[in-house]
Order: structure tokens, then C-alpha cells, then sequence
């Protein structure tokens, strides 16, 4: 294999972030110009060569993002009125991080109050692969839902509070448009029910590498997962069409 087509295939590593507000989860919706059209995926994105950590690229890539500064206190209200600029050249790179957390004069949140959720690796193929590390956390008291406000339309047209239990049954009736990582881990939350459930669920699955195998089953796409759940594509759907999940040892969500 040419050096190129190698160094195609590695898998980047990137981050995401699912942010809790009680039962409702923060989930923004791509742009039509952008890779994931219309589908609504979790905050996140690669890992800059800058960044400390996973867990620092997910609270970087969710305030550029969605404006959202998990941080453990609130701005002041003197600096309030320079978070969306900060934000902005934080998103251009006109701005470090880290220097607008300076400028903020704010702390990021501990990195253990962001949990391991699920690390998904794209299969050999594509030319563009991603090793995706999934964490999840609960929005900070002193912060209200309504602080993300998402990026302008950069790289998001909107950013939405949806309740988790609602999840599975908007995706099989095809009115939310996901990936097979965000339709089992938005089903995953459903069946959780409550924070503590949703620890639970990260010791199950969390830092586990998904490497999906593809099926076809009663002309429905399957992509089985390594422990034996599956996404199941309603047939004739694509890959972000009417789908649900299917447990090994639970109910169909």
C-alpha cells in the first residue's frame, strides 16, 4: 500500500460530547455544506495537535460550537458581553482555548466530571476514518440551557435540548435524522433513566473501540456491534434514515 493511501486510512482522533440537563440531552444539527447533512450529531470534533486531552478538545469543540463554557464558575457579568466575540476567535484560531478561558477568567470544569462513554473507530474503507472517544457530563448548575446558542451556522444551524426518552421513537419514525453512533447512544441514554443509569451504562459500554460489521437482514442494513446490539435500518433507508436499536439482553428501544 502507497504511503498515502496509509496515512489516508488512520483513523484521526476526535472527540464528542453528550451534555446533560436532566432528561434532555444537547445535540446540534449539521449544515447542509458540511460532511452529515441535516443529521443531528453531539458537539465535537478532532483533536487539535494543542490539546492537552480528550476531554480538553471536547470542552474546546463544544464552545465553538454551541457557545457552552462548562466551566466551574459563571463569567462574570463584566465579561459576559465579550463571550460570543471570544468565541468566535476561539472557533477561527484568531484565539488559543486557553487563552480565552484567561481572558474569561474561568476554569474548565475537572476533567473526571467528564465519564467515558463509548470510543467508535470508522471500519477500513472510507478514505477519511475517525477514532471518536464519546464522553458525557451534566450541564453545570450555574448554567442554563439557553447558553448554547450554537456557532452562527459555521459548522451548526441550531442547537437543541432533546429529551432523551423521545429519542428512539423520533428516529424510528424518521423525524430526527442520525448516524449509527448517535442512534444507539441517544437509545442507550433512553433506556438509562437518570444520571445514576447513565454511569451504569458507561461501565457497560465506556472506552469500549466500536468497529461495526455490516448485514443485511429481511432487507434491512444491520450494523452489528462487537457486543452484540445492533442498529437496525428500516429497508430502503439510508444511513441516517428510519432505524432503531436492538439490545441483546433488553427490549427493543
Amino acid at each position: 500500500m502507497a504511503p498515502s493511501s496509509e496515512k489516508a486510512a488512520t483513523p484521526r482522533k476526535a472527540a464528542a460530547l453528550l451534555v446533560l440537563s436532566g432528561n434532555r440531552v444537547l445535540m446540534v444539527k449539521r449544515p447542509n455544506h458540511l460532511s452529515y447533512p441535516g443529521a443531528f450529531v453531539f458537539p465535537g470534533g478532532t483533536v487539535s495537535p494543542s490539546d492537552p486531552s480528550i476531554m480538553y478538545t471536547a470542552l474546546r469543540e463544544t464552545f465553538e460550537e454551541t457557545g457552552l463554557l462548562l466551566s466551574t464558575t459563571p463569567v462574570h457579568p463584566g465579561r459576559r458581553r465579550f463571550l460570543a466575540t471570544v468565541q468566535k476567535q476561539v472557533h477561527s484560531g484568531e484565539l488559543s482555548f486557553d487563552e480565552a478561558l484567561e481572558a474569561l477568567d474561568v476554569s474548565l470544569i475537572p476533567t473526571g466530571d467528564l465519564v467515558p462513554f463509548s470510543v467508535w473507530t470508522t471500519p477500513h474503507g472510507p478514505p477519511k476514518r475517525y477514532e471518536t472517544h464519546f464522553l458525557v457530563t451534566r450541564l453545570p448548575a450555574h448554567l442554563s440551557e439557553e447558553a448554547a446558542v450554537g456557532d452562527g451556522g459555521i459548522e451548526v444551524v441550531g442547537t437543541h435540548w432533546l429529551p432523551v426518552e423521545r429519542i428512539p421513537a423520533w428516529i424510528r419514525e424518521g423525524r430526527t435524522r442520525m448516524h449509527s453512533a448517535q442512534i444507539y447512544l441517544t437509545s442507550r441514554l433512553a433506556w438509562a433513566g437518570g444520571w445514576d443509569g447513565v454511569l451504569e451504562v458507561a461501565r457497560d459500554i465506556g472506552g469500549t473501540e466500536v468497529l461495526m460489521r455490516r448485514t443485511v437482514e429481511d432487507g434491512r442494513r444491520v450494523e452489528n456491534l462487537p457486543n452484540g446490539d445492533k442498529v437496525v435500518y428500516e429497508a430502503g433507508e439510508g444511513s441516517a434514515g428510519k432505524a432503531w436499536v436492538e439490545l441483546t439482553d433488553r427490549a427493543r428501544l
